[in-house]
């Protein structure tokens, strides 16, 4: 994953990533496999780096082990916000 920062504007620093992630996971001597690609950004106090909030989205494929391993399309969204 890539962070690119934004001029701040306002007090605040835009900064979008993007990446790749994969994970494998192991159940009863089974492995499941997963990948995905993620966009998003967060808001970040340009003073303190402190962040403000952030939005992700993540798409990918999900494998589950054989025979049930067709992959399945899956996807999230990830939001946050500080207190205010």
């Amino acid at each position: 994953m890539a962070g690119t920062a934004g001029p701040a504007e306002n007090g605040v620093v835009r900064v979008r990533y993007a990446g790749r992630l994969a994970a494998a996971h192991t159940y009863e001597g089974k492995i499941s496999r997963g990948e995905a690609t993620l966009a998003g950004e967060a808001l970040c106090d340009a003073v303190t780096g402190q962040p403000r909030g952030l939005t992700f989205l993540f798409t990918g494929i999900h494998r589950s082990p054989p025979p049930y391993d067709a992959p399945r399309n899956t996807g999230a969204v990830v939001e946050w916000r500080s207190a205010p």
